[in-house]
């Protein structure tokens, strides 16, 4: 197996971690009222709840196996791969009696033939440092795209509203954790230990706002609305900033670009289909709250 083969598999594993802590947490995340939406006691209220913790170390896992995935292969094959996470939440949910049809049977195969297409068209794993102006205004770009829905969200949150915006800051926070996530695998192969410790700590702060963001979304929003911009979001914007932060271009693909961009939205078609689909919604959400 090649070095991206090994990450794109390695990245198929800790998604499906991802999603087996997602599930875990659901289940708390039901019996919260609506007091807790968009409030750090959100998780002050689910740490001490033994589920809740179970899955947080499940999600645990599942980083370390992210960061040793983008160790072996591109950006561009392991971001894509962790969509493949809503299997598993596709089989939680059916588990509930939710029934699989042609949407859900479509999404499962646009996501395991777009993961395979990337692995196999894809150039390999960057190894070149990019200039710090283009780091920087990528990363600018990603974190205006993380905090201006967030303050907009905590306004209206005040009056009852906020799940769209929300839903956005959780897309895009979740966006900047798979960015952050590569700095830190970058980082660790080069022995560059501050750098790191950096981007370990803004990954786990980016995390936590993403997941706050993601629950009073959930509260507010169903999953059909919810489910596709979280889940395609990290897919589709670290790839397309991987050229400026991480120096990943796909020049070298040595078939072209033509499979990559079509591997890769044949795995953002069948995200999206696969989030809105009633048996992933029943698997994660709490009953939104208008």
């Amino acid at each position: 197996m090649t070095s991206v083969g090994a990450g794109a598999l390695a990245a198929v594993i800790a998604s499906s971690l991802f999603s087996v802590g997602l599930v875990l947490q659901a289940v708390e995340a039901r019996t919260l009222s609506g007091e807790h939406s968009l409030r750090p006691s959100v998780l002050l209220a689910l740490v001490r709840r033994r589920r809740w913790t179970i899955g947080a170390l499940v999600m645990l896992a599942g980083f370390g196996l992210h960061v040793t995935a983008l160790a072996l292969a591109p950006l561009t094959v392991v971001q894509p791969a962790l969509a493949a996470g809503l299997l598993v939440l596709l089989a939680a949910g059916m588990r509930d009696g939710q029934r699989a049809g042609v949407r859900e049977l479509c999404g499962v195969a646009g996501i395991v033939i777009g993961v395979a297409g990337l692995a196999f068209a894809s150039p390999d794993r960057a190894t070149d440092d990019t200039n710090t102006k283009s780091t920087a205004l990528a990363l600018a770009v990603l974190g205006a795209a993380v905090v201006i829905p967030q303050v907009f969200a905590v306004a209206r949150n005040r009056h009852g509203g906020g799940g769209l915006l929300a839903t956005f800051a959780a897309g895009s926070s979740y966006a900047m954790t798979g960015v952050a996530t590569k700095l830190v695998s970058d980082a660790l192969v080069e022995d560059d230990w501050a750098a790191a410790l950096f981007w370990l700590l803004l990954t786990a702060a980016v995390a936590t706002l993403a997941l706050i963001d993601q629950n009073a979304a959930l509260q507010r929003r169903s999953v059909i609305e919810v489910g596709p911009v979280v889940f395609v979001v990290p897919v589709v914007v670290p790839v397309l900033l991987a050229p400026a932060l991480v120096g990943e271009t796909w020049d070298s693909a040595p078939y072209g670009v033509a499979p990559l961009v079509a591997s890769l939205a044949l795995v953002c078609v069948a995200t999206a289909a696969l989030a809105s689909s009633p048996a992933v919604a029943s698997a994660q959400a709490p009953e939104p709250q208008r």
